[in-house]
């Protein structure tokens, strides 16, 4: 249950900060006025999850009232979605002409959601920021590709479209690229041992899916300027993997990354039985499937290049995403 309401709370922040953007931007998409305030509503109402379930876990020291007032005012998690709650009431308010108020509201909203993530609890001040960056450029990224994809007809998707949402998309996976790698030097800095735990396969997984994810920026940034080719239909191929990410971000967001005490996690397991301390070297097994990741990603790219349905774009992706997992998997030893 956990896990949908956090992947439900990533994707709603996607498409509030996807509207707003969208609204701004020299684009003549028409977004329904209900879209925002339900984002806005699924974030407040899926970010209170965790609260009320610490809320139910000091219930049984505490009466209901002091455990709510010791979670609100003195738990990180409690401030954290007071604030967000608070920000996103406003928002809710706000005029929608005020779509700059709007905006400012929004990443407050996220730099508030990001106070009590893991990052912030292991280094205050870089793990706070690079979990804000992380989740404001993808927030951006997924947001406008999702917004787009649902509410633009295809000839608003055309080269004017791709022009300006190109630049952006490349600013931010770079972002998102620097920041995950510092969150992943804060959070995991033993990031292959750490595959052992279900954290580490979770974000082994996320990192694996981001190759067809880049392989899609590809397609629909560069590739796709000068070819006729159904931008809508490869906008949301690429939104399918975002998603994707989106429920493996929320499995790292309810998991311990502390080796030391969680169990095996039943994947890693499955092909490590007996392996306490891992560590990358290249196997015989390891490199075929490296190989089957290029040939998947080959054959993704040549998926558009041949005017092949994005749908079969979208099977070869995740293909590309399970082969990059074995191929890490397979590449460790003790």
């Amino acid at each position: 249950m956990l896990i949908v309401t956090q992947a439900l709370l990533y994707t709603g922040l996607a498409v509030m900060m996807g509207v707003i953007i969208v609204r701004l931007s020299p684009l003549t998409i028409t977004v329904p006025r209900s879209v925002l305030p339900l984002a806005v509503v699924t974030v407040v109402s899926c970010a209170a999850l965790p609260v009320l379930k610490l809320i139910l876990f000091l219930n049984a020291q505490y009466d209901v009232a002091t455990s709510t007032k010791m979670v609100l005012f003195t738990f990180e998690v409690g401030r954290s979605w007071l604030v967000v709650a608070l920000l996103g009431g406003a928002l809710l308010l706000s005029s929608q002409r005020s779509t700059a108020v709007q905006l400012v509201l929004a990443l407050a909203m996220i730099i508030a959601f990001s106070w009590s993530s893991h990052a912030s609890s292991f280094n205050q001040f870089t793990g706070f920021m690079s979990h804000t960056v992380h989740t404001m450029a993808v927030s951006i990224w997924v947001g406008v590709l999702l917004v787009a994809s649902l509410f633009a007809s295809e000839q608003q998707l055309g080269k004017p479209f791709l022009r300006w949402f190109t630049p952006i998309a490349l600013t931010a996976l770079l972002a998102v690229s620097i920041s995950g790698i510092l969150l992943v030097t804060i959070i995991t800095p033993a990031y292959v041992t750490a595959w052992r735990i279900p954290y580490g396969q979770a974000l082994i997984i996320k990192h694996a899916l981001i190759v067809p994810l880049v392989l899609y920026a590809l397609i629909n940034g560069v590739l796709n300027r000068n070819e006729r080719r159904s931008s809508k239909a490869w906008l949301r191929a690429e939104s399918m993997i975002m998603l994707t990410i989106f429920t493996a971000t929320a499995v790292l967001s309810i998991s311990s990354p502390d080796s030391k005490t969680e169990k095996t996690a039943a994947l890693y397991h499955a092909f490590h039985a007996n392996l306490a301390a891992p560590i990358l070297s290249w196997t015989f097994e390891g490199c075929i499937f490296l190989v089957a990741t290029l040939a998947f990603s080959a054959l993704l790219l040549q998926s558009f290049t041949k005017n092949q349905p994005a749908k079969l774009s979208l099977i070869l992706g995740f293909a590309t995403a399970c082969s990059m997992y074995c191929t890490a998997m397979l590449m460790i030893s003790a």
